[in-house]
């Protein structure tokens, strides 16, 4: 994680760097590979329409509860919508082309965001599995169009969108380069999450689970989240070190919260599968001081046993240089 001060854009070292190159080239990819090389595909290959079989297999990954169920247990309605079967239009203002296929989420009035980001964002790795593409949308689409595509009821409405299909020209790979050396249209580490003086030692598990936090999708398109690591209270008759690490939102706008559910699912599923513990989750602010202007939405804590990168630098004390 490095100093502020150092010129270092990566907070990985050369050694990690290379061999995260090395296993994403052998095809063995995990949550953390899969999240690094998604990137937002807005024109895709008309030529390879969807499958009828992978069409069913997207219905049958989000009709399942525990897809569908956010971190705090709020369940969000998903559908996939073809543009010849809803009988009208599905209008991006032109934004997507090359595809009929749309994943869609739908909420009440009294929806929390946070949980319909995460839920949806979890579909759209699902998706990035299978060799999809996607792209996490909230706006430019046209609501009534989709709002009444999905057959929603008069207290509900379309929020968010993601065309489905093969990208036109697939550059998975440039992308994982790109983040995994440079900051990519995204903001800086640095900026991005700060990390308190107390934090020394860096497991990579770590490292790898807020970089995926990072380079998740905005849907706001202006990466609201931010990011404040912290040491925990250790847990009773626990040796290991514990870490605290807490969301918190731009408070200019109440839909920034579904930003911060999209960057929270990215760290949560590298964190459970690198470690295999899900930590806890709390939506009370702990002992630490968010920015003016930002607004605490939600903390993980948990220990990291695993192998653990030592850094003679300082971890940055605040964002402010």
């Amino acid at each position: 994680m490095g100093n502020e001060a150092s010129t270092a854009i990566s907070p990985f070292s050369a050694e990690d760097a290379q061999s995260l190159q090395s296993q994403y080239k052998s095809s063995q990819k995990d949550c953390f590979l899969t999240a690094m090389e998604r990137y937002s595909v807005r024109s895709y290959d008309s030529t390879r329409p969807l499958p009828e079989d992978v069409i069913k297999q997207i219905n049958d990954y989000i009709s399942q509860e525990d897809v569908c169920t956010g971190p705090f247990g709020t369940k969000v309605k998903l559908s996939l919508l073809e543009r010849s079967k809803v009988g009208g239009s599905l209008g991006t203002f032109k934004i997507i082309s090359g595809t009929d296929v749309f994943l869609v989420a739908i909420i009440g009035e009294s929806a929390d965001l946070l949980e319909v980001g995460y839920v949806f964002e979890k579909v759209i790795l699902h998706l990035t599995t299978l060799g999809l593409g996607t792209c996490f949308m909230t706006g430019t689409f046209s609501g009534s169009d989709f709002t009444k595509g999905a057959g929603c009821s008069p207290t509900e409405k379309v929020y968010a969108i993601s065309p489905v299909g093969y990208a036109k020209t697939p550059e998975h790979q440039v992308i994982f380069e790109k983040r995994l050396a440079t900051n990519h249209r995204r903001l800086a580490f640095s900026e991005f999450c700060t990390v308190d003086p107390t934090v020394t030692e860096r497991p990579l598990n770590l490292i790898k689970a807020l970089e995926a936090a990072r380079f998740s999708p905005s849907a706001l398109n202006k990466q609201p989240t931010r990011i404040y690591v912290t040491k925990a209270a250790p847990t009773e008759g626990s040796d290991n070190t514990e870490y605290c690490v807490s969301f918190a939102e731009k408070s200019t706008k109440p839909e920034c919260g579904v930003d911060v559910g999209i960057s929270l699912l990215h760290f949560m599923q590298v964190i459970e599968e690198l470690t295999g513990t899900k930590g806890e989750l709390s939506k009370t602010q702990p002992s630490i001081t968010i920015p003016s202007g930002f607004t605490f939405r939600v903390s993980w804590k948990g220990s990291l046993s695993s192998q653990v990168q030592q850094s003679t630098d300082q971890p940055p004390a605040s964002d402010s240089e």
